[in-house]
Parts: structure tokens; C-alpha cells; sequence
């Protein structure tokens, strides 16, 4: 089993349209999520795997498995370095 991912209750965000804002405790910059972003930190409201983000992105846009995989965990490390997300 992958490790489980949640946001950090720290990060300040908003959702407009499909895209979320998000200023991430350690610097306070603001990141702009669109698309599969967007889709990975609404999953991060409650604890879950690195698989289970990967399996619902793959199947809801309609890509490989792998593929995604290369994308999604890194960027759940860059939220986790910002602050915005951490490792259960």
C-alpha cells in the first residue's frame, strides 16, 4: 500500500470555477490548480492513498496509469515541501 496523503489543515485555498488557489503555509505564495490539480487537492480533503488519487485520475480523464502516476506524485511531494499537503 502507497502512503496517505491529506491537506494540511494550514493551507489557505479557494475554488472558482475548476481551478482552486492555494497559498501554501511556507511561503505564502499562491499556486493556481487547474485540471487534474485541482481534481488531486479536492481528493486531499480526506485521507488518501497515492493509488486511489492516481486510479480516480487515470479512469476520470481517461489516461494511463503510469502516465499519471509520473505527474500526481510529484506534485503531492512539491505540496508536501510548501506545506499544503503532508504524509499520514
Amino acid at each position: 500500500m502507497t502512503a496517505l496523503w491529506v491537506r494540511d489543515p494550514r493551507a489557505r485555498w479557494r475554488r472558482s470555477g475548476g481551478r482552486v488557489a492555494l497559498a501554501a503555509p511556507s511561503d505564502g505564495e499562491v499556486m493556481v490548480l487547474d485540471s487534474t490539480a485541482a481534481v488531486t487537492w479536492e481528493l486531499l480533503a480526506s485521507p488518501i492513498s497515492e493509488d486511489e488519487v492516481v486510479d480516480i485520475l487515470a479512469e476520470g480523464f481517461g489516461e494511463d496509469v503510469e502516465v499519471v502516476r509520473g505527474s500526481v506524485v510529484p506534485f503531492l511531494l512539491e505540496l508536501c515541501e510548501r506545506g499544503a499537503a503532508r504524509r499520514l
